[in-house]
C-alpha cells in the first residue's frame, strides 16, 4: 500500500511549516521513498517499519516518530500566519531572495505588505500579502497592492501577490524559478 497523496501532502506542509524537525528536503523525500516502499508490506508492524527505517536510512526516533504520526493523523495541519510567514521567509533565503519584513510596524503606515523580496540575478522583485487560510485582507492592505500593481513596469519584473498556506508548492516554484 502506497503512502497516499493526501499523506504525503501532509508531511510535506508539516515539513514547509517547519514541523518537520530541523530535516533537509531531500532527507524527508528519502525517508517517506522508503516508508512508501516499507507500507506495501500490509503485515508490517509499526515497529518492523521503525526499525527497518533505522536500519535502511539510519533515520531518528524524531523522524520516525514524525512520519508514524502524520499517518495515523491523515489531516493537514492548522498553519498560523506567523509560522507562515517563517516558511515564506525559510523558503525565499533558501532559493537565494534577498527577504525584507517589517517586524514592528507599530508607527509604519497601515497595509503595507508583510514582505518583499528580491532577486538581482533574476531581475525580479515581489510584494506579498501573507494570510492564513481564512485570514481577511483589510482595505488598506488591497489599496497598497493594487497601487504597486498599477505601477508594475512593462518588463513585469515586479509581482504582487496575496499567499496563503496552500499557495506553498507554487509559492516554493515561483521562488525557485521553476
Amino acid at each position: 500500500m502506497k503512502l497516499t497523496k493526501s499523506i504525503r501532502d501532509v508531511i510535506l506542509k508539516q515539513f514547509k511549516a517547519g514541523e518537520a524537525l530541523a530535516m533537509e528536503y531531500s532527507r524527508l523525500m528519502e525517508l517517506i521513498d522508503v516508508f512508501d516502499d516499507l507500507k506495501e508490506d500490509q503485515t508490517a508492524t509499526p515497529q518492523a517499519i521503525r526499525n527497518a527505517l533505522k536500519r535502511l536510512c539510519h533515520a531518528t526516533d524524531a523522524e520516525i516518530d514524525f512520519l508514524l504520526n502524520v499517518r495515523a493523523q491523515n489531516t493537514p495541519p492548522k498553519i498560523t500566519e506567523k509560522q507562515f510567514q517563517a516558511w515564506v521567509r525559510k523558503a525565499a533565503l533558501t532559493a537565494g531572495w534577498r527577504y525584507y519584513h517589517t517586524w514592528n510596524s507599530f508607527r509604519s503606515p497601515s497595509g503595507f505588505p508583510d514582505c518583499v523580496m528580491v532577486h538581482a540575478k533574476k531581475r525580479k522583485l515581489i510584494f506579498a500579502e501573507l494570510k492564513s487560510e481564512t485570514g481577511k485582507v483589510s482595505e488598506q492592505q488591497w489599496e497598497w497592492l493594487l497601487d504597486i500593481q498599477e505601477m508594475r513596469p512593462a518588463d513585469k519584473s515586479v509581482d504582487v501577490y496575496v499567499w496563503r498556506p496552500s499557495d506553498m508548492d507554487k509559492i516554493w516554484d515561483l521562488l525557485k524559478g521553476q
